[in-house]
């Protein structure tokens, strides 16, 4: 500090020019003060002060950047690695002696079948549980094997599917002479009447084998009262077994338009629906009879039939219980155990099982498959029970 001091004094006395910048204010400092070590300390604080100025003007003149140093400079982002492509590997072989890895219980297995797909495999099963519109198409009714009986009633309302009434012809009492002298007036036959006595004839056709006659009778019958409901069903059955579809179909939807009452029309037109693959509207059919069908215990097992083959699986139950408590049958039960088996309720399914095969009524087919369905439910019933 004494040598800047000492040299800066000698410029003032020499009055040489000061060189440009900072330093040109610079004088010298009186000698007691350069002797003070403060002002040492201040001096070359201001010196470098004014250096560093001067440095900054000149790089910020020039437009240099200055790297920042390492503790105020922002660290660069690493550069994202690339994704590496994933390659299955196939583990290698256990030893015989070594335990399968705890992955191997996880591994999903095939979906179980479903029930409509083991019933649409099982065409016995399917077709048994089914019966009920099945036996109307093809026994027509009973009213055309026992003609004499079924029109020998008085009208009213028919109490089962299968056994339609129709209207009595009242058998005319003895008829006393006439007196001498008064004319006989022929009493003319109603509508009604002569829709009878085509349905007799026909009837009469039907059981001599004669099947083309017999139509043709139903067809005058109903051209004569188209409610004529026996008439229409027998009518229906027979083109049912000659294949002709369309014609029993339109003459079905017809019966319900004229009488939406008719449970065996709706049965008969469902089963013709279900056929074509066209499930929901069987059931559309049947729903729109269902407030008429009290202490029918065939059009309730029809309809839980279907509703187990759309997988409505509750319904079925419900449907299936109220056809049981109406009239028992194995083929029922079995229905009611699949659709319970379905819901995974396999104490009930269980019973469902044990009484259909209780019942005697199945043949060898429907009674392996109960039996397997036995086998199935039996262990998860005793633990459920345990438990």
């Amino acid at each position: 500090m004494s040598l800047i001091n000492q040299m800066l004094m000698d410029l003032e006395k020499r009055r040489a020019p000061r060189p440009d910048g900072v330093l040109s204010q610079a004088r010298a400092l009186p000698t007691q003060l350069a002797r003070d070590p403060r002002w040492r300390f201040a001096l070359i604080a201001l010196i470098a002060l004014a250096l560093a100025a001067a440095v900054f003007t000149w790089v910020t003149k020039r437009g240099i950047t200055l790297p920042l140093p390492s503790f105020l400079s922002t660290p660069a982002q690493a550069p994202t690695p690339p994704t590496p492509t994933t390659k299955e590997v196939t583990p290698p072989p256990l030893p015989a002696n070594a335990s399968a890895p705890v992955q191997a219980a996880i591994v999903p297995t095939a979906p179980a079948p479903t029930v409509e797909k083991e019933l649409k495999d099982n065409p016995v099963v399917s077709e048994s549980l089914l019966e009920p519109a099945s036996r109307m198409s093809l026994e027509l009714s009973t009213a055309t094997q026992e003609p004499e009986r079924a029109v020998s009633k008085p009208a009213a309302k028919a109490k089962s599917v299968a056994q339609p009434t129709v209207i009595a012809k009242a058998k005319p009492a003895a008829e006393p002479p006439s007196p001498p002298g008064i004319s006989k007036q022929v009493k003319q036959e109603t509508p009604q009447q002569q829709a009878e006595e085509e349905y007799r004839k026909a009837v009469v056709l039907l059981q001599q084998g004669q099947q083309v006659e017999a139509q043709e009778g139903f067809r005058r019958a109903l051209k004569f009262d188209r409610n004529f409901t026996a008439s229409r069903l027998a009518l229906a059955g027979l083109l049912l077994q000659g294949r002709q579809v369309v014609e029993a179909e339109r003459l079905l939807r017809e019966g319900l338009e004229l009488d939406i009452r008719q449970p065996g029309f709706a049965m008969m037109l469902a089963r013709i629906q279900l056929d074509k693959g066209d499930i929901q509207a069987a059931l559309v059919t049947l729903r729109r009879t269902l407030p008429y069908t009290t202490g029918n215990a065939d059009y309730h097992a029809f309809m839980a039939a279907l509703l187990l083959r759309d997988a409505r699986y509750t319904d079925s139950v419900e449907h299936y219980r109220t056809a049981l408590s109406l009239k028992p049958a194995g083929v029922w039960y079995m229905g009611l155990g699949v659709s319970l088996q379905a819901l995974q309720r396999f104490p009930e399914a269980h019973d469902a099982f044990q009484k259909s095969m209780e019942s005697g009524e199945l043949n060898p087919e429907l009674q392996a498959f109960v039996e397997q369905r036995l086998k199935q439910t039996s262990p998860i019933k005793k633990q459920a029970t345990a438990d």
